[in-house]
């Protein structure tokens, strides 16, 4: 537990500040923070391939967690007469 201490010497206050277990907070170096502006949205692609045929499925529910943003996004895009692509993941690399 830490405590803060006045410069007068005549107030203490004892405050639950307890520094993260780990390699780093046991060696003393600093806590990193990380941020990314990716989300792993998740997503199925399936595809099977023929000598003449090809398949390919995909759903349209994008998540985050335990949340559904939306059951209504495309996975899948026409690129031209014979060329499909699908994608999967973060989301935002999909719509770029």
């Amino acid at each position: 537990m830490a405590s803060i201490v006045s410069t007068e010497g005549d107030l203490k206050l004892d405050v639950g500040l307890e520094a993260p277990a780990g390699p780093s907070a046991a060696a003393g170096g600093a806590i990193q923070h990380r941020f990314s502006p990716y989300d792993w949205n998740g997503g199925t692609i399936v595809s099977v391939a023929g000598k003449d045929f090809c398949v390919i499925a995909c759903d349209k529910r994008l998540a985050t967690g335990y949340n559904i943003k939306s059951r209504n996004i495309d996975r899948a895009f026409q690129l031209s007469d014979k060329t499909v692509i699908a994608c999967g993941g973060c989301h935002a690399d999909v719509q770029a």
